[in-house]
């Protein structure tokens, strides 16, 4: 009796047991089904809605077709699957898009708003000029028709010297708070081995580095005593708290310009040589024929 009961309480276990197991294979099994039905649903659902429509505003120097490529969003691309931060990568490699945003129009369109990058200056550099934005990112290059009035930064390699690029930009826009670029033709930076220097219609200003709008305000105030002196200056040296006034020297500004030497003036120049030379043996000749014809008389 005893050891039928254990059998029964043994068979009862696995029984129990086996129905246990039978039950979470059933839970596993159901939640797979539905994390497959899930994955199918989104799956239709990326596939249902797709990019056909990108606007694009804010741009005012690029073209819309430019934008789109710069984003990387491509027509036909599921629009759920579409990410910001992967546009906003693709994008911000075009110097010309400083910020952007995107927003999601269901069923089939995107729109791009971009802020784009503003000119400060040009770069003159290796015999090409482009466009620099603050930052000092080259834009673009342009010719020479229909270059706008920008501040010239000469001769200083962005790649090569970063820091002084966006010191040189730093002053170009404490001349622009100043109002300095107003009415000017011709504004130069250029860097030199004190810092920078700089020439704003021809007036030659030593600067250096930093406290740019100080040093403004003391040749704001210098100016016009300056344009009173009657000797004429060689340039103005704002580095230091007294600002010194450096006139040309006497023997610069008498000392004759010297000719420029070209093809032609060389040309000229061998020519005159050449006659030089042969003044001595024309004379010569001459003195040899009186000398012969007084010879002559004397034998007569």
């Amino acid at each position: 009796m005893r050891q039928n009961k254990n059998n029964k309480r043994a068979a009862y276990r696995r029984g129990e047991k086996a129905s246990i197991f039978l039950r979470k294979g059933m839970i596993f099994f159901a939640a797979v089904i539905l994390i497959a039905v899930i994955g199918l649903g989104l799956k239709l659902a990326a596939n249902a809605f797709t990019v056909s429509n990108i606007i694009v505003s804010g741009n005012h120097h690029l073209e819309n077709q430019d934008v789109i490529k710069s984003s990387g969003i491509r027509r036909g691309e599921s629009l759920l699957e579409l990410s910001f931060k992967d546009v906003e990568k693709s994008a911000k490699k075009n110097f010309w898009i400083k910020g952007i945003s995107m927003r999601k129009e269901f069923p089939d369109t995107v729109s791009l708003i971009i802020e784009e990058s503003t000119p400060k200056a040009l770069l003159s550099l290796r015999g090409e000029t482009s466009l620099v934005d603050a930052r000092g990112e080259v834009l673009d290059k342009i010719s020479g028709e229909g270059t706008p009035f920008l501040p010239v930064i000469k001769d200083i390699d962005p790649l090569i010297n970063k820091e002084a690029i966006i010191e040189a930009l730093d002053l170009v826009d404490v001349l622009s708070e100043k109002k300095r670029l107003e009415g000017k033709e011709s504004i130069e930076i250029w860097l030199e081995s004190y810092g920078l220097a700089m020439k704003i219609d021809g007036d030659m200003l030593k600067v250096g580095y930093g406290k740019y709008t100080e040093k403004f305000d003391k040749w704001k105030s210098l100016e016009p005593e300056i344009r009173k002196m009657e000797t004429a200056v060689e340039y103005v040296d704002l580095r230091f708290d007294d600002v010194i006034v450096q006139p040309v020297k006497k023997e610069e500004a008498v000392k004759p310009v010297k000719k420029e030497e070209t093809a032609e003036t060389v040309k000229k120049d061998a020519a005159v040589q050449m006659v030089k030379k042969d003044v001595p043996v024309k004379t010569a000749k001459k003195k040899a024929a009186v000398k012969t014809k007084k010879k002559v008389k004397k034998r007569s």
